[in-house]
């Protein structure tokens, strides 16, 4: 029960999300800011990383999820960006 509750707090935050990347007109946001909205929709910290590689997999946005990388804690929102 509790992984089907997270996988409904995910496909709703998801939704939100979607819509906000496409007509926010912001182009990026902190790992930070992304964290903090993912907690406003009830996603569990541990739940991030593997809605960033989602989003990222799917060509929503941009995340490099590499701790080498001088953008690891930028989220590009707009890929054409």
């Amino acid at each position: 029960l509790k992984k089907v509750r997270i996988f409904f707090h995910f496909l709703f935050f998801f939704t939100k999300m979607f819509f906000f990347f496409h007509n926010s007109g912001i182009d990026t946001i902190t790992l930070s800011q992304f964290k903090e909205i993912a907690s406003k929709y009830r996603i569990p910290p541990e739940g991030v990383s593997a809605i960033l590689k989602f989003f990222h997999d799917m060509g929503t946005i941009v995340y490099i999820d590499d701790a080498s990388s001088s953008v690891r804690d930028l989220v590009i929102l707009n890929p054409q960006w």
